[in-house]
């Protein structure tokens, strides 16, 4: 009969219309998924071989080496990692170094907000070591001198000590993480189980 026809129709339309549906919310969910990841994603230094106060003694080692042999990133290099070529670090890379201060401190690093210059603080807190383009060598400056050497302003970065404090890798129970689970995680992870 002519309305049963009629009903399939309809059917087979809702059938389509939910297909496209899924195929929305799968595009969907896959975009939040990787946005999601790509705003997480950083790029991330290698911890530190040496503690802060160490670094500050290995800098201060260097003060008055050529700026030809140690330009602002190899300085740094040189105190954290031992190698001033270390992995190609240069200054706007220590704007992702241990973690934001707002002190400066023994062997804490001041770099650039724009990432062109980078030094390190003093053993004795009240001085910054770097590489000075207009002295053409490593020199060690009062920290009060900071604000003519970063006149765009700087960012302080406190060194983390270990692969556990810069990657922060914690084990927790899916209790645990079902406890802190947004309305977003809840939508991703129902669909997800509907998927299966």
């Amino acid at each position: 009969p002519l309305w049963s026809r009629g009903l399939v129709d309809v059917y087979k339309r809702q059938v389509s219309t939910q297909s496209t549906w899924d195929q929305i919310m799968r595009a969907t969910l896959i975009f939040i998924i990787v946005a999601l990841a790509l705003s997480n994603a950083r790029f991330s230094m290698d911890p530190p071989k040496y503690s802060a106060a160490e670094a500050a003694a290995r800098a201060e080692g260097i003060v008055g080496a050529s700026r030809s042999e140690y330009q602002c990133n190899h300085v740094v290099n040189y105190a954290y990692y031992g190698n001033k070529g270390y992995k190609n670090y240069l200054a706007k890379d220590y704007l992702n170094f241990g973690t934001h201060s707002s002190d400066l401190q023994t062997g804490y690093i001041c770099v650039a907000k724009n990432g062109v210059h980078v030094g390190i603080v003093s053993s004795d807190g009240k001085h910054f070591i770097h590489s000075s383009s207009s002295k053409y060598q490593v020199i060690k400056v009062d920290i009060s001198q900071l604000k003519y050497i970063f006149p765009q302003g700087y960012d302080i970065r406190r060194p983390n000590q270990s692969l556990h404090s810069t990657f922060n890798k914690k084990t927790v129970s899916y209790t645990h993480l079902r406890a802190h689970e947004t309305s977003l995680h809840l939508v991703c992870r129902l669909l997800l189980e509907k998927k299966k």
